[in-house]
């Protein structure tokens, strides 16, 4: 989204219109992205548990584990807590300045 969305927009829509056209682009995937990152968090919670691996999360060797939980963790909390309540609040008083890129 980041790396392919942001700069489109930038590039081929007016100033005035870039906040409206992203809002609108990133709403196509929001449920998408929302549904994926569930399931995500609930297979690898379903393969610890069926693996009862837990003792692996305090084992070093198994530093990706954390990273990879740790990573989810502020993944979910910016698509369901952040970008609700400050991003797009952020986004519209940006675009609505012609600011947004």
């Amino acid at each position: 989204m980041t790396a392919v969305i942001l700069p489109a927009v930038a590039h081929f829509s007016e100033p005035s219109c870039r906040a409206a056209l992203f809002e609108e682009i990133e709403g196509r995937f929001s449920l998408q992205t929302k549904i994926s990152v569930t399931l995500a968090g609930l297979s690898g919670f379903h393969m610890t548990w069926r693996l009862d691996a837990w003792d692996r999360f305090a084992d070093p060797q198994f530093w990706w584990m954390v990273t990879m939980l740790l990573i989810w963790i502020v993944f979910t909390f910016v698509l369901f807590v952040a970008k609700p309540l400050f991003l797009h609040a952020w986004f519209r008083r940006r675009g609505a300045h012609g600011e947004l890129f």
